[in-house]
C-alpha cells in the first residue's frame, strides 16, 4: 500500500515536460508555418479548412477537462457506474446539435455565435448571453485548472502553484501565437494521451486484480452492477433521468449554445463536415466517459479488500486516481509521469478552448464595435495581446480557488447550469419557434437567468434538493415558456 505522498521519479518529470513542449511546439508551428495567423480568419476560424476528424476529436476533449478525468473515475469508484448512462444523452444530444443547430449557424458565416442572437433578435439579447458565458467561464475555469492541481500535489508531491503555472503559461503560448489550429492539433495530441491514461489503468488493474472476471466478481459482491434507476426523484445523485435525460440539455449549453466549443464546428470546410464533426464528437464523448467510468469500477476492485479512502490514505474521492498510479505505477519508469500528463492533457485543452472562444467574443462582439476602421492586421495582433491577458486571468482565478474553493465550486458550477440553460433556451427560442419576438427572447433570457439564479441559492441553502442536470433542465424549459408569444 502506497503512503498518502510519493514523490515522481525524474523520468515522470522528464514525460511531463516533454508533452508541455510538444504543445508549445505545435503552437510555434503554426505561427511560423501554417499561415502565421496574420487574418483573423485564418486565427480564429483557419479559414474553415479543417478536416472532421480532428475537429470531433477537439470538440470531445474540449468538454472533457481534468475534473472529468479524476473526477468520474472517482464518482463511480464511491457511487458505482450508474454515470455510464449518460451515453443515452450523449447520442440523443449530438443528433440534436447536428441537425438543428449546426445548419443555423454553419450556414450564416458568422465567427461568434452570439452574432446570430443579434441578428434573430437585437444586441441586447446578445451581450446578455456573451456576459453569461465570459461570468461562468472565468468562474469555473480556475477550478477545473485548481482541483486537478490540488489532487497531483496531494499524492504526488507535484508543485501545486507551479503546476498551474506551467499548465497556464504553455496553453496560453500556444493558443496565443498558434490561434485556433494550434489548439485543435494539440487537442488531437492530448486526447491521445488521455485515452492512453485510461487503457493503462484499467489494463494494469485488471491484472492486478486477477483478470477481468475477478473484477466483475468484486463489482457485483459491492452492488455496484449496470442497474438503471427511473425513480423521479431529483435528489437521486444517479438516476437515469439525471444522467442520460439531464446529459442533452447539457451537452446543448456545452457545444451548441456556447462559443467555446461551438467555434470547432465553425472551422470546417463545409456544413456536412460540420455536421459529421459535431456529432463525432459528442458521441466521442460519451466513450471518454465511458472509460472514465470503467477505470473507477476498476480502481474500485482493486482496493476492494483495503479502502485508502476509509483508511485515510486520502483525504478526498478525487485523489483516488493519481494515488492509484503512484501504487501500481511507480515501479515503471515514466507511467507515472504519463498518467500525470493526462491529468495536465485534459487542463491544457479546457484552457486553450475558454481562451480561444473568450477571444473570438471579445473581439468580434466588442473592438471590431468600438473601432471598426482597424484594419485585420491589427485587429488580429490585438486578439493576441487579450489571448494573453486571459490566460493570465486564468491563472490567478486558479490562485483564487486555491483560497475560496468551497465557495467557487459550487457557485461556478450552479451559474453555468443556471445560467447556461437561459442562453440554450433563447437559441432554442430563436431556432425552433417562428414567431419568438425580441420582446419574448429578452424577457426570457432574463427570466430564466433569474430563475436558474433563484434555484442555485436554494439548492445552497436546503442541498442537496437540486442537481446541475436539473439547473439546465428546469431552466431551458422556463426560459423558452417564458419566451413564447403567440403569432
Amino acid at each position: 500500500m502506497a503512503t498518502s505522498t510519493q514523490l515522481l521519479s525524474a523520468t515522470d518529470y522528464v514525460v511531463f515536460v516533454f508533452l508541455l513542449m510538444i504543445s508549445a511546439f505545435v503552437g510555434l508551428y503554426h505561427a511560423a508555418f501554417k499561415g502565421r495567423q496574420r487574418t483573423s480568419k485564418e486565427y480564429f476560424l483557419a479559414n474553415r479548412s479543417m478536416h472532421p476528424l480532428p475537429v470531433a476529436v477537439s470538440l470531445a476533449v474540449s468538454i472533457v477537462s481534468a475534473v472529468t478525468f479524476i473526477g468520474t473515475p472517482a464518482l463511480s469508484y464511491v457511487y458505482g457506474p450508474a454515470f455510464w448512462q449518460t451515453i443515452f444523452g450523449r447520442i440523443l444530444s449530438a443528433v440534436i446539435v447536428s441537425f438543428v443547430f449546426c445548419p443555423v449557424l454553419y450556414n450564416l458565416k458568422i465567427t461568434s455565435i452570439y452574432e446570430y442572437l443579434e441578428r434573430r433578435f437585437n444586441r441586447i439579447v446578445r451581450y446578455i448571453a456573451v456576459c453569461i458565458q465570459l461570468l461562468s467561464t472565468f468562474l469555473i475555469l480556475g477550478v477545473v485548472v485548481y482541483a486537478p492541481a490540488l489532487a497531483l500535489n496531494a499524492v504526488t508531491g507535484i508543485s501545486l502553484f507551479g503546476s498551474i503555472l506551467a499548465v497556464g503559461i504553455i496553453s496560453t503560448f500556444y493558443s496565443t501565437i498558434g490561434g485556433i489550429k494550434a489548439v485543435v492539433w494539440n487537442d488531437v495530441i492530448q486526447s491521445s494521451i488521455m485515452v492512453i491514461g485510461f487503457f493503462l489503468i484499467i489494463i494494469a488493474g485488471c491484472i492486478k486484480v486477477g483478470g477481468i472476471a475477478e473484477v466483475w466478481s468484486r463489482v457485483v459482491e459491492g452492488n455496484r452492477t449496470f442497474a438503471f434507476d427511473f425513480r423521479p426523484d431529483p435528489t437521486i445523485r444517479l438516476s437515469f433521468w439525471s444522467t442520460s435525460i439531464g446529459g442533452i440539455f447539457l451537452v446543448l449549453t456545452y457545444v451548441g449554445t456556447n462559443q467555446n466549443q461551438a467555434q470547432r464546428f465553425l472551422t470546417c470546410k463545409d456544413l456536412r463536415s460540420a455536421k459529421i464533426a459535431t456529432f463525432c464528437g459528442i458521441c466521442l464523448v460519451g466513450v471518454l466517459e465511458m472509460l472514465a467510468v470503467l477505470s473507477g469500477i476498476v480502481i474500485y476492485a482493486f482496493y476492494f479488500l483495503c479502502d485508502p479512502l476509509k483508511n485515510g490514505f486520502i483525504a478526498k474521492a478525487d485523489q483516488i486516481v493519481p494515488y492509484f498510479a503512484v501504487e501500481v505505477f511507480s515501479s515503471v519508469p515514466g507511467l507515472t509521469g504519463l498518467i500525470v500528463s493526462a491529468v495536465c492533457s485534459a487542463s491544457l485543452s479546457t484552457i486553450s478552448t475558454a481562451i480561444n472562444g473568450i477571444v473570438t467574443v471579445v473581439g468580434e462582439g466588442g473592438i471590431r464595435k468600438l473601432w471598426p476602421q482597424l484594419s485585420d492586421a491589427k485587429f488580429t495582433t490585438i486578439m493576441k495581446m487579450v489571448s494573453v491577458i486571459c490566460g493570465l486571468m486564468f491563472m490567478l482565478m486558479a490562485g483564487f480557488a486555491s483560497v475560496a474553493s468551497s465557495m467557487v465550486i459550487p457557485l461556478g458550477h450552479g451559474l453555468i447550469g443556471a445560467h447556461g440553460g437561459a442562453v440554450a433556451g433563447v437559441f432554442l427560442l430563436g431556432i425552433l419557434i417562428p414567431w419568438g419576438n425580441t420582446n419574448g427572447a429578452t424577457a426570457g433570457i432574463i427570466t430564466g437567468a433569474l430563475i436558474g439564479t433563484w434555484i442555485l441559492i436554494g439548492s445552497v441553502m436546503y442541498p442537496p434538493i437540486s442537481t446541475l442536470f436539473l439547473y439546465r433542465m428546469i431552466v431551458v424549459l422556463l426560459t423558452i415558456h417564458s419566451s413564447l408569444r403567440p403569432p
